[in-house]
């Protein structure tokens, strides 16, 4: 029965974790490049990892799952056309390399850019967009409406008196071998770890497109379906823990009698 009860328990911690990252993904649906929070239990992991080495089921899978162990999806959001010439979406793998005010160095998939007061790139948050050789600066005869962006991330602006493209930086876009090793800072931006591994993205597989976003990689329906399914097995979770207890402590009174 102690088993139960720890099981039972178990699964209430586990309910509640997700429901904060369900929180979490539908507090940033509409965040350009959100990728989706999920979570994992122990169970889970042991019996994959289990299945795949041809073991047996650990003994602790029988006592419940833990609570919860929170992993990021790190796959293709749609994209949306915007038409505004300074949205930039990544097909494929990458991020953009951006620094923050106070000099820290962060990746997004968010490509809806600006252009700063003193005529950098930058992100919504005032994080400069980093260029393969430094800040992406515009010139004071540069018109915005005449931006255009290669595949590869060069960004180029046409001159209205030659009718040439001038080419102003290529995108600082990178890769990382362990993407599940990145920190979360905000809903937008990633931190660098050592188990990482960051290299600069492989041109081929991505697509710088111009005009576009991506859009977070889940639907504000979805995630609301799921946190009430969480609701509902926490619930019953709460019922069964109530349930074992009242039983438990009937027996422990019939034992001491």
């Amino acid at each position: 029965m102690i088993d139960n009860i720890f099981r039972s328990a178990s699964t209430m911690m586990l309910e509640l974790r997700r429901q904060e990252s369900l929180s979490r993904n539908l507090a940033a649906c509409n965040v350009p490049g959100y990728k989706r929070e999920y979570v994992i239990s122990d169970t889970f992991k042991n019996k994959l990892q289990g299945e795949l080495n041809g073991k047996q089921m650990p003994q602790d899978y029988l006592t419940g799952p833990d609570s919860g162990e929170s992993r990021i999806d790190f796959s293709q959001g749609a994209l949306r056309n915007t038409g505004r010439k300074l949205d930039f979406a990544l097909e494929g793998e990458g991020f953009f390399q951006v620094t923050s005010p106070d000099g820290k160095v962060a990746y997004t998939r968010n490509g809806a850019f600006h252009v700063s007061k003193d005529s950098k790139l930058v992100t919504n948050e005032g994080f400069v967009v980093n260029g393969q050789g430094g800040d992406i600066t515009f010139s004071s005869t540069d018109k915005l409406s005449n931006v255009e962006i290669t595949t590869d991330g060069l960004v180029r602006v046409k001159q209205d008196d030659t009718g040439k493209m001038k080419d102003l930086a290529k995108l600082k876009i990178v890769t990382f071998d362990n993407k599940d090793k990145l920190q979360r800072l905000t809903a937008s931006y990633y931190g660098e770890t050592k188990e990482a591994k960051m290299g600069d993205a492989v041109p081929g597989k991505y697509q710088v497109l111009n005009g576009y976003l991506e859009e977070a990689n889940m639907t504000p329906i979805t995630e609301m379906a799921s946190m009430i399914q969480s609701t509902r097995d926490f619930e019953n979770g709460q019922k069964m823990l109530k349930m074992l207890d009242d039983r438990f402590q009937k027996e422990r009174n019939t034992f001491t009698r």
